[in-house]
Formats: structure tokens, C-alpha cells, sequence
């Protein structure tokens, strides 16, 4: 009977072993998918003020080739996001979303993109006129709240399935949000430039300023309030060392629109360089989270 023993825990020790592989390859399976759907979504914030930005500086005649082709790559890759994460066919993106919050968040932009795509079109054809202008102005503040709010549901609901630090699922939002204000701020600016909306858009490049210091110090420093880790290496450590250089030549450019003096495309011109640069490093940034 003993000789009997030996291969019947053999088998059931295989079968435990066998298990668990498939349950770890189950939860990375989750991981990813749970990942790429988060980058999609907080990818969608950047887009959008992509086009907000681009569209802004076109009209201002600031490097206009470069930024109708900005607005236009945006504008695709939206609607590419957009139905990645609806049913499932990004890269990494496993299915069909089911969650109702979601999907109804994803039908409220859908219902605004219908208006806010068409009016950016125009303009990157060169028309300016009031009404596609106007409409963009409007959708603006709305579209990037409902954004915003959709990034953080997106967050909630596939944050468990993460083979990761909970916080870094935070951390990746905030520095994923980092190329969104930078844009935002370079769009607001642009638009007191062309006086048009000056208030909403002091309020708007104000807090932009704001958000973007405050996150870039945490990302430098880690901060447990903000649920941001301190970079997790030496390049990363790097990273940010570049993006601070760059925001100190940046920051003061922004910040002329919220005093008296006329900004002008000379100082548009500088910034849109400037903002493209912070993006890229903001973006490699994410990419160097991402590989922890």
C-alpha cells in the first residue's frame, strides 16, 4: 500500500501546480486587461485637450501645419479609444465593457463628441467662424469634467484586478494627467491670447498652473496624500528631473496670461514648443511607471 501512496500525491501535487498556473495566468490575463483599459481612458483626457489646444493655436497662426496635424491624429485616436473601450477592440483590451457606469459615461462623451469632433474639423480646415468656435468653447469645460469622471470610474472598477501596488494604479492617473494640463494650460493661454473667454480661461490656466506644480512635486517626492509613489528608479528619478527643467522655462510664459499684458504669438510660439516637449517627457514618464 505504501508504493500505492507516492503516485496519488504525485497527481494531486500536480493538479495543485496545474491550478495554480492557470489562476496565475487567469489574474495576469485581468491585469492587462485592467491596465489597458485604464491607460485608454486617461489617454482620452490628453487627446481632447490635444484638440482643444491645436485647434486654439490654429486659429492664433501659430505653426498651423503642425497644429492641424496634432489636431487631426487626436481627433482619430479618440475615436479609436473611444470604441476600445466600448467593446473591446484597443490593444490588450480583453472584451466588450459591461459595466452600466461606464457605458453610460462612454454615451454622455459620445453624445458631445458628435458636436465637439465636427466644430474641430472645420477649424482645422480653417474655418473660423463664430459658430463651430463657439461650440467648441462651450463643449470644452463639459467634455474634460466628463472625462475626468470616466477616467476615475474606469480606475474603481478594474483597480482589484491589478497584479500591482494599489497606489500605483493612482500614480499612473495623476502622471497620465500631467500631459493633460500641460495642454490645457497651453490652450487656455492661447485662447486669452485671441481674447476669447479671458475669464474662464484665467480661472481654467490658474488651476492648471496649480495642478500641474503640485503633482509634478509629488511624482519628484512621492506623496502619500496624493497616493503617488516616489519615482520607482533611476530613470525615472531622470525623468523628472527634466520635466522640472522644462516647467521652469514654461511656467513663466503661462503665467503672463494671467496678468494685464497682451500675450503674443511670440510667447504662443514658445509655448507650444514647450508643451509639446513636457508631453513627451510626460508620457515617457508613464511608460517608465508602467514597467514596475
Amino acid at each position: 500500500m505504501r508504493y500505492l501512496v507516492y503516485p496519488v500525491q504525485l497527481t494531486a501535487i500536480c493538479l495543485l501546480l496545474l491550478g495554480s498556473g492557470a489562476a496565475f495566468a487567469d489574474a495576469q490575463a485581468q491585469h492587462a486587461d485592467a491596465l489597458a483599459r485604464i491607460k485608454a481612458a486617461a489617454h482620452q483626457r490628453a487627446l481632447f485637450q490635444t484638440m482643444a489646444k491645436s485647434t486654439c493655436f490654429l486659429m492664433a497662426g501659430v505653426a498651423p501645419q503642425l497644429q492641424a496635424e496634432q489636431a487631426f491624429i487626436a481627433s482619430m485616436m479618440f475615436d479609436d479609444n473611444a470604441a476600445a473601450l466600448r467593446s473591446g477592440q484597443g490593444e490588450g483590451i480583453a472584451g466588450p465593457e459591461s459595466d452600466p457606469v461606464i457605458l453610460a459615461g462612454l454615451d454622455g462623451i459620445d453624445t458631445q463628441w458628435a458636436t465637439f469632433a465636427p466644430a474641430s474639423r472645420q477649424v482645422m480646415s480653417g474655418d473660423f467662424h463664430a459658430i463651430p468656435v463657439q461650440q467648441l468653447i462651450r463643449l470644452d469645460p463639459v467634455v474634460s469634467s466628463n472625462l475626468e469622471a470616466l477616467v476615475e470610474q474606469v480606475a474603481e472598477t478594474y483597480r482589484t484586478r491589478l497584479v500591482t501596488r494599489q497606489e500605483m494604479v493612482r500614480t499612473i492617473s495623476q502622471a497620465a494627467g500631467q500631459s493633460m494640463l500641460v495642454r490645457k494650460a497651453a490652450k487656455a493661454l492661447c485662447y486669452i491670447g485671441i481674447d476669447l473667454s479671458q475669464a474662464r480661461m484665467r480661472d481654467e490656466l490658474a488651476h492648471a498652473i496649480d495642478r500641474f506644480e503640485t503633482i509634478l512635486t509629488a511624482m519628484e517626492f512621492g506623496d502619500f496624500d496624493l497616493e503617488i509613489v516616489d519615482p520607482p528608479t533611476l530613470a525615472a528619478i531622470k525623468q523628472v528631473m527634466e520635466m522640472k527643467d522644462v516647467w521652469t522655462r514654461l511656467r513663466p510664459l503661462l503665467e503672463r496670461g494671467l496678468g494685464d499684458q497682451p500675450v503674443g504669438r511670440e510667447t504662443l510660439t514658445e509655448v507650444a514648443a514647450l508643451t509639446d516637449e513636457m508631453a513627451g517627457l510626460t508620457d515617457g514618464m508613464v511608460a517608465l511607471y508602467l514597467e514596475q
